[in-house]
């Protein structure tokens, strides 16, 4: 449980939800005793906060997302993320398609990581993202609103 300690500091600082990236290169491999054994640990010690699980959904072939998204699942996580927005191309419908695919309604999807247009945005939300993260939110909402009036 090497991100309990920090991840339990944070909630203790005021945090009303923690996101963790999952290890990449274990869900590659698909060695996933590790990865769910953290996961349900986080979930345990910071209980009742949100604990979402970005799985950088660009950089990991589909049967690793899957593996992911199904132990966010196992482990009693609230969401799934597709990207921090740091690593690959970031959020794309088909990755927002796939976590909703195995997640279901039992958890959120989180589209996030290069979303610069309301047109990209409402594509994440049509393949199934209940939420949108991205650093350019209010420019996001007024061109939305913009189009909405114009057109």
């Amino acid at each position: 449980m090497a991100r309990g300690l920090p991840a339990r500091r944070a909630a203790d600082e005021g945090a009303r939800a923690v996101d963790v990236v999952a290890p990449l290169g274990r869900l590659k491999e698909g060695d996933f005793e590790p990865v769910l054994a953290e996961l349900r640990a986080l979930v345990t010690v910071l209980a009742p906060l949100p604990v979402r699980v970005i799985l950088e959904t660009g950089l990991l072939p589909p049967r690793a997302v899957v593996l992911g998204a199904g132990l966010a699942v196992a482990a009693g996580c609230d969401a799934v993320k597709t990207s921090t927005g740091f690593n690959g191309p970031g959020a794309r419908p088909e990755d927002v398609t796939l976590l909703r695919a195995v997640v279901g309604d039992e958890l959120g999807v989180k589209a996030s990581g290069g979303i610069r247009s309301a047109e990209q945005a409402r594509a994440l939300i049509a393949a199934g993202a209940s939420r949108i993260g991205a650093s350019s939110s209010l420019l996001l909402l007024e061109l939305s609103l913009a189009g909405q009036v114009q057109g």
